[in-house]
């Protein structure tokens, strides 16, 4: 029979006890990427994201399927604003360049979503052409050097006429992934853009409407 120290058996009881991280405890998630595998959250993304797809990584999928996609890999700390809303972020397993977003409200109801990704053009034998993974920048030995278009896209299922308060949050994070990553990639593209987008997802609807456009960097 193993007998445990005092100490080491109250820590294991404790560990077994600590609330597990799901949107409604949301306080116990230590990361996106904690949340991306809580029991419920795939669930509760299909419900806000709806029909909505998007073509940010290249292939045309589901909205919620790129998003879990994009928040699965090295993670951020969560930051809690000042309405209470907490802001998780992380980044593509292998392609951290790309990222992802999830604002969720203290009752554990997903507020807004984002992805952040770069698509690179350049045009080459008179014919534009254009990919969204960066081994295919670093491969290339084409000329003149691509230049990267980064996008934020940012996903609501309310219009607010006042900037939300994780808009400038997410924004900030966007930039500075921006900047880091074509700092890492400068010596193989030309140059490099940001655009933010807000859309709006309207139930029953399978086309989400563009609100907004921003030159962010």
């Amino acid at each position: 029979m193993i007998v445990l120290p005092a100490l080491a058996f109250a820590a294991i009881l404790g560990a077994q006890n600590a609330p597990r991280c799901s949107l409604r405890r949301i306080d116990a998630c230590e990361s996106a990427n904690d949340l991306s595998s809580a029991a419920g959250f795939a669930q509760a993304l299909r419900g806000f994201t709806g029909g909505a797809a998007t073509d940010l990584l290249g292939e045309r999928e589901p909205l919620a399927n790129a998003l879990l996609d994009l928040i699965i890999g090295p993670p951020d700390d969560p930051v809690r604003l000042g309405n209470g809303d907490l802001l998780l972020t992380g980044c593509q397993v292998h392609q951290c360049y790309r990222g992802g977003a999830v604002v969720v409200s203290p009752a554990g109801s997903i507020v807004a979503v984002a992805m952040l990704a770069p698509r690179w053009s350049v045009m080459r034998e008179g014919k534009p052409t254009a990919f969204t993974d960066a081994d295919g920048l670093l491969l290339s030995d084409g000329r003149p050097k691509p230049a990267a278009h980064w996008t934020l896209d940012i996903y609501v299922r309310r219009a607010s006429p006042d900037a939300p308060a994780w808009n400038g949050r997410i924004a900030a994070w966007a930039k500075q992934q921006f900047a880091d990553s074509n700092l890492a990639y400068a010596a193989y593209q030309s140059g490099a853009e940001l655009t933010g987008r807000v859309w709006l997802i309207s139930p029953g609807s399978r086309k989400p409407k563009l609100l907004r456009t921003a030159h962010l960097g």
